[in-house]
């Protein structure tokens, strides 16, 4: 794995970590460990400048979409891309590898149903927003011909 990739998974468990610090400052104590100096300068699971990290086992996989649905939207109001936010859950499998623990069931069965709905919401807001570009730009497409084929084939 390139050194990239790793200091995004790990600032992307500070993102979560930080959010869960703020909004449910409690589960913050619950679902993380404070890092020991050994552990952090262990080249191996590569912590970054995290002074915690998560607590894998046991995950509560409502909060981590709490986090994921306080991340779906852009600054300007557009849906943040469903790659994006599977990140998240990339980083999380990746840290539990490194830390030698095995994520719940339920956290595989949440993020899955999270990420499928998100894709849905994602794909109707993108044609809601394509088809609203159309019509501003006055080539709005009839039911007959919804733009697959020329007209010609239809």
């Amino acid at each position: 794995m390139k050194p990239k990739t790793r200091n995004e998974y790990r600032n992307q468990h500070k993102h979560l970590m930080v959010f869960w610090q703020n909004k449910y400052p409690q589960y913050f104590l619950l679902g993380t460990v404070l890092l020991t100096d050994e552990e952090k300068n262990d080249p191996n699971k590569y912590y970054y400048n995290n002074q915690h990290d998560l607590r894998y086992t046991g995950i509560n996989v409502k909060l981590i979409t709490a986090f994921l649905s306080s991340k779906k939207t852009k600054a300007n109001g557009n849906l943040v891309h469903p790659s994006h936010l599977s990140k998240y859950g990339d980083a999380i499998k990746w840290g539990a590898t490194v830390a030698g623990k095995k994520l719940p069931t339920e956290y595989h069965i949440g993020m899955d149903k999270f990420i499928r709905a998100y894709k849905k919401e994602f794909e109707f807001a993108e044609a809601k927003k394509n088809n609203n570009k159309r019509k501003s730009e006055g080539t709005e497409q009839t039911t007959r011909n919804p733009g697959r084929f020329p007209n010609y084939l239809t």
